[in-house]
């Protein structure tokens, strides 16, 4: 009979994350019959089931397979459930499960990368009353540390995963909704997007996450992020959101790089035909929409100073561009396997330990 203390551990972490019964025994592939008979004690399961269990609810592989750690095993992802309005979107039982295993992936991630900006030296701060240019100045402050000057950012996962020590999954969210959900465990960060979005939103939805893992996140901490507003760009958010999403753009179109293209701003596309041309050369070239270029420009004050006017201009958005020069990978799409194998190559890990890690 296995030790009750590990099943009760079990349920426990399986109760901290809000999950049912049978919701983690389909994840893990046992029936629900015998994960409750091991909760109570009653059942002994193999070794390998144990650590399929723990890494389904986001814990160390190992957490229940001694029984001085079963007492303390607690899930990385802690705060798995959200507060909502009617009518938002939700992450379900599955979208939590396959969260918490990313996180357990991250903290392995972040034992083994070397970013060349370390996020932790951020402080948490609020948008303040201009939430935009916080945004702005936190994007810029951010593109100086990596020393990307006016450059377009090809590959936005690659970066942050390489050089800011962000591992980025994708995930096809329950909620279609969903787009994005960044999480800071105790030890690792992840964020996760939503496997629908077409590449220009792909990118901004990664760097907006990225915000919020710069000045938003505790440890321990978690924000999901959707697409409910139409006029996403258009400033109309409340602080925290509205600061991401020009932290978003700026990043991926920084100011100088604006400069380099048309000049100084003064108002010189204040036509319909003129803003959407603008906007369209802008996009393409950084990798974000046309109507985000549209509204980036309208902060910049390159367009019209009459929000109406650009809200106007973007519903005459015939077709966005395809991008088909970003976002490429080479080898391994996955952060944790390059990781992995970056530090065999450097004789840091054994090769036994990176095939164990690898199976997470």
């Amino acid at each position: 009979m296995v030790n009750p203390t590990i099943g009760r551990a079990i349920k426990r972490s399986r109760g901290e994350l809000g999950l049912s019964t049978a919701t983690l025994a389909q994840q893990v592939g046992i029936a629900e019959d015998d994960l409750k008979e091991l909760e109570a004690g009653g059942r002994d399961l193999p070794a390998n089931v144990l650590m399929r269990l723990a890494r389904a609810m986001g814990l160390a592989a190992t957490s229940f397979l001694s029984n001085s750690n079963a007492d303390a095993a607690k899930p990385a992802l802690d705060r798995a459930k959200f507060f909502h309005a009617v009518d938002a979107p939700v992450l379900s039982e599955t979208d939590v499960v396959a969260i918490a295993r990313e996180v357990t992936r991250s903290q392995v991630f972040a034992d083994l990368v070397k970013p060349v900006v370390r996020l932790d030296s951020y402080e948490l701060t609020k948008p303040g009353s201009k939430p935009w240019r916080n945004g702005y100045d936190l994007a810029s402050t951010v593109r100086t540390a990596l020393g990307l000057g006016s450059e377009s950012i090809h590959n936005v996962q690659r970066l942050l995963e390489d050089k800011l020590g962000v591992l980025v999954t994708k995930h096809a969210f329950s909620d279609g909704r969903l787009r994005g959900v960044a999480v800071r465990s105790s030890k690792g960060r992840l964020v996760a997007v939503s496997t629908r979005l077409p590449t220009p939103v792909l990118r901004i939805t990664i760097a907006h996450e990225l915000c919020h893992h710069v000045c938003d996140l505790e440890p321990n901490d978690t924000i999901s992020d959707s697409d409910e507003t139409r006029e996403e760009f258009s400033g109309s958010d409340p602080g925290v959101e509205q600061r991401a999403k020009a932290f978003a753009v700026m990043f991926l179109a920084p100011s100088s790089l604006v400069r380099e293209l048309f000049g100084v701003p003064n108002h010189q596309f204040a036509t319909a035909t003129k803003a959407l041309e603008a906007a369209s050369v802008l996009g393409p070239r950084c990798g974000i929409s046309t109507t985000a270029s549209l509204w980036h420009l309208f902060h910049l004050k390159y367009l019209s100073d009459e929000e109406h006017d650009v809200q106007v201009w973007q519903r005459q958005v015939s077709r966005e561009v395809a991008l088909s020069d970003f976002e490429q990978t080479s080898g391994s799409s996955d952060g944790l396997l390059r990781a992995i194998d970056a530090a065999l190559a450097g004789d840091e890990i054994e090769t036994d330990h990176a095939d164990w890690l690898r199976r997470l």
